[in-house]
Order: C-alpha cells, then structure tokens, then sequence
C-alpha cells in the first residue's frame, strides 16, 4: 500500500526567501489577515506549500502577452 505524502510546510523565512517577500511583509499580512493561509501552533508559524501556491495563483495578474 503507497502511504500519501505528508503535506509540506515552509517557515516564514523560507516563504520570503523562495517566493521574494520580506519576513515583515509576510507578517504584515498576518496580522492583517490579508496573506496566504497559514498554520500557527503556540508561536510558530508554518505555511503549507500547496495552500500558499494556490494563494499565489489566485492573486496572479494575466498580461496581454499570456492571453
């Protein structure tokens, strides 16, 4: 029997440094509850990847050039 794969979680720091926000923004967008959907267990903050790339997508802006 395959097991599934546990999902992926990234740091904050890991989130800025391969997706190009600053750590500040990202907390920013915390606590203004405007950011990617995050996970928070007593004070650690973790992102799931997949949540966080479809975040990305739905905030993604089509130039002329890709229509």
């Amino acid at each position: 029997m395959k097991q599934a794969s546990l999902p992926r979680y990234l740091t904050p720091r890991e989130v800025a440094h391969s997706y190009g926000f600053s750590e500040g923004t990202l907390a920013n967008m915390r606590s203004r509850r405007i950011g990617p959907p995050f996970v928070k267990m007593k004070k650690k903050v973790l992102y799931p990847v997949e949540q966080l790339e479809d975040w990305l997508n739905l905030h993604r802006v089509i130039t002329q050039e890709e229509q």
